[in-house]
């Protein structure tokens, strides 16, 4: 039977940051992607934050194929009919980049590849080996391959998660569906409708306008397109009588948006499973000559007004090689050398997030934060501009519309706010 030191299963982000990592320390590494290539099923909104990974890989990040640093941060509450915009712009810091998933991981594949890493396509894992009730090799395409240790970076839904026993059966609740499509527009169309210049980027964050739908939108330019979508809870979105398509059709003819992506011509359209349960339903990340990294361990964080993963999944791909290392060196691949890796995650930034906003996600469960307060927005500032006869005091009208938040439930809203954020 074959034997590796290394399986990492995906090649995503955490997968391929993990294989680098490794294959740069002399590890012999495999990779085994379900897909054509690397990046073929790989389809998030396209933004990733640059400081937090500064000190994970900060050689690669040079040469890295982003479409545009973002620039111009907005962040808009709708209505059907009436929209508020509430706009940052930084041009100094390149805090963070748009990128197209597809062209990014093929990419780092190639950088991963040129370590030593082999990355194998088309390759799907079934189920583990074991040896004395120790998983100790994978089973892939009717093949088995023994090996020291896995590293499961196949995704939110990663039903070998669930086999290895680090993960209990997916909570819907813990669960939203990002569905997108990238839209194709000429560059210079892109830069004057955003107000940016060349290489510049806008974000553009939306909440309302979902049909009571636990959710919101997201814009990213890229350079010769954009990447629109929108994320909405599985447990609110089996409510709704919308299909899939039709929510991000609606979504895309809203007045705000129908204006901004006018003449473009859609190019794709996916749909993907995002882990939001946040610190309260992370999984185990490890057991004997087994780990898991990125969207597999449940690394994504919705605060809100940042969702946060690419970057998680990068560093835990990087974080998990380092524990495999030091694992190594020891020649000892049980659960309790393997525990080091909790405790990488934990020192971290991701472990200092994800437990900074442990919250988040019941805050977010809120549905008049959907419904009520972006109308209430909108409402407010259509009030204060608004010219019909007579212009009634400012104060009038700010009294009118504060008085509509002034109830128990929204009482106990800011108590919460304040508690969680």
């Amino acid at each position: 039977m074959e034997h590796v030191e290394a399986v990492v299963v995906g090649a995503g982000l955490s997968g391929l940051s993990c294989a680098y990592s490794l294959a740069n320390r002399g590890i012999e590494t495999i990779v085994l992607e379900r897909g054509d290539y690397a990046g073929a099923k790989n389809v998030s909104g396209g933004r990733i934050y640059l400081f937090p990974l500064s000190e994970y890989l900060p050689d690669l990040w040079r040469e890295a194929p982003f479409e545009r640093y973002i620039t111009r941060e907005r962040l808009t509450f709708l209505s059907q009919k009436k929209s508020s915009t509430f706009e940052f712009e930084n041009s100094g810091e390149r805090q963070s980049a748009t990128i197209l998933r597809g062209r990014f991981d093929r990419w780092f594949s190639e950088v991963v590849t040129e370590k030593g890493a082999l990355i194998v396509p088309q390759m799907v894992v079934e189920d583990f080996i074991y040896e004395n009730n120790e998983i100790c090799g994978v089973i892939a395409n009717g093949d088995e391959m023994q090996c020291d240790v896995i590293v499961l970076s196949d995704g939110a839904n990663s039903l070998l998660a669930e086999k290895s026993g680090l993960r209990t059966v997916s909570n819907p609740q813990d669960y939203a569906v990002g569905i997108k499509e990238l839209i194709e527009l000429p560059e210079k169309v892109i830069n004057d409708r955003f107000n940016v210049r060349e290489g510049e980027g806008a974000a553009n964050l939306f909440l309302g306008a979902t049909h009571d739908v636990e959710g919101g939108g997201f814009l990213y330019t890229n350079r010769a397109s954009v990447s629109l979508g929108v994320v909405a809870k599985i447990s609110s979105l089996t409510k709704a009588s919308l299909e899939f398509h039709q929510f991000i059709e609606e979504f895309r003819e809203l007045p705000y948006l129908e204006r901004l992506l006018e003449g473009g011509e859609i190019a794709e359209y996916s749909a993907h499973l995002i882990p939001e349960g946040g610190f309260s339903s992370m999984p185990r990340l490890h057991r004997e000559h087994l780990l898991l990294a990125g969207d597999a361990a449940g690394l994504c964080l919705n605060m809100g007004f940042t969702v946060k993963g690419m970057d998680y999944a990068i560093a835990s791909g990087v974080l998990a090689a380092q524990a495999i290392w030091k694992a190594k060196k020891r020649n000892d691949f049980s659960s309790s050398s393997l525990s080091q890796y909790d405790r990488l995650i934990g020192d971290s930034f991701i472990g200092k997030d994800m437990k900074s906003f442990r919250n988040m996600p019941r805050f977010l469960g809120n549905e008049r934060m959907y419904e009520f307060y972006p109308h209430f927005v909108c409402d407010a500032f259509e009030s204060i501009f608004s010219v019909k006869k007579e212009k009634e005091k400012l104060s009038t009208s700010l009294w009118r519309e504060v008085r509509k938040l002034v109830s128990l439930k929204t009482a106990r809203d800011a108590i919460e706010a304040v508690r969680f954020l």
